[in-house]
């Protein structure tokens, strides 16, 4: 085994894109990270939609699993502090173009 990227705190899902890039969510730091093929490691995506919160159990975590869609112009996140799940779209080179939240409050409500 050998280390491609590294983090200060921790790491959690990733996502793989079509041209090797690698995407990994910190649930601790609310933010998703890109890793190029080339190693170099960036903040993808950041912000209030992102942030960790303190959940009913008492910890704070954020962003957690991640997974893009079939055409590859879409990432889901699920953030477990803020009980959503976010749609960042991107384009190609791995490029964010907006953030935003599909489905609040899980489970959903029956009627």
């Amino acid at each position: 085994m050998s280390v491609i990227a590294s983090e200060s705190t921790c790491p959690n899902g990733l996502a793989l894109d079509s041209e090797g890039n690698i995407f990994i969510t910190n649930i601790f730091a609310g933010t998703v990270a890109r890793v190029t093929t080339a190693g170099k490691v960036s903040v993808f995506a950041d912000g209030p939609l992102l942030a960790a919160k303190p959940t009913a159990i008492g910890f704070t975590i954020g962003p957690n699993d991640i997974t893009f869609d079939r055409a590859g112009t879409a990432l889901y996140v699920t953030n477990v502090g803020q009980n959503t799940v976010g749609k960042i779209e991107v384009r190609g080179m791995g490029l964010r173009v907006r953030l935003r939240i599909l489905q609040s409050g899980f489970p959903p409500r029956m009627a």
